[in-house]
């Protein structure tokens, strides 16, 4: 469990000292909460040229699970829709397991009306690409987003997380339900 914290303290300072010499102004904070769940992410999109993206995020369980990543992501929006691709790298531990992987992915969003949006992802990694006691990531989640003024919004969304564990004959069901999130934007 320490190696994971030290992992994803790394990769936030990492992304924060990135993004610190970036020109753009499209940094978001994302807190996701659950009854048994939280995960908290940061982002931000023009490092290195405006149309990437990159977001480290942290993701607990109550029930002994732990999940940190970082994304790197490219794309365009246009007429504030937009489809973002790329790949995270990931590290995590369930119970005594514990593991990690390159998965590739998407994000994007749509927007229903003026503070009304449809925002999703999916990431996958196969087993050939996961190491230590992970097989087979899978993440995708979709949410409804509103609004309430330039710098903030609030959303309602469903998540499944899931990962194969080597040599057992379950899958790790990280999460999968609905959650309540806020995104401050800065």
């Amino acid at each position: 469990m320490d190696l994971l914290k030290k992992t994803f303290i790394t990769a936030l300072t990492l992304a924060a000292s990135i993004t610190g010499v970036a020109q753009a102004q499209n940094k978001a904070l994302d807190l996701a909460l659950s009854n048994k769940t939280a995960k908290i992410s940061y982002g931000h999109s023009g490092i290195g040229s405006e149309n990437s993206y990159v977001q480290a995020s942290y993701f607990h369980h109550d029930e002994d699970a732990d999940l940190a990543d970082i994304a790197f992501l490219v794309g365009k929006a246009q007429n504030m829709n937009n489809l973002l691709v790329g790949g995270k790298v990931f590290y995590g531990s369930v119970g005594d397991a514990d593991g990690g992987g390159l998965a590739i992915g998407a994000q994007g969003q749509y927007k229903l009306a003026a503070e009304l949006y449809l925002r999703g992802q999916a990431y996958y990694a196969p087993q050939v690409v996961s190491f230590g006691d992970a097989e087979n990531y899978v993440e995708v989640e979709a949410r409804l987003s509103y609004q309430l003024m330039p710098e903030a919004e609030v959303s309602l969304g469903y998540r499944d997380i899931s990962v194969d564990i080597k040599d057992s004959p379950v899958d790790a069901e990280l999460h999968s339900g609905g959650f309540l999130a806020l995104t401050l934007k800065f």
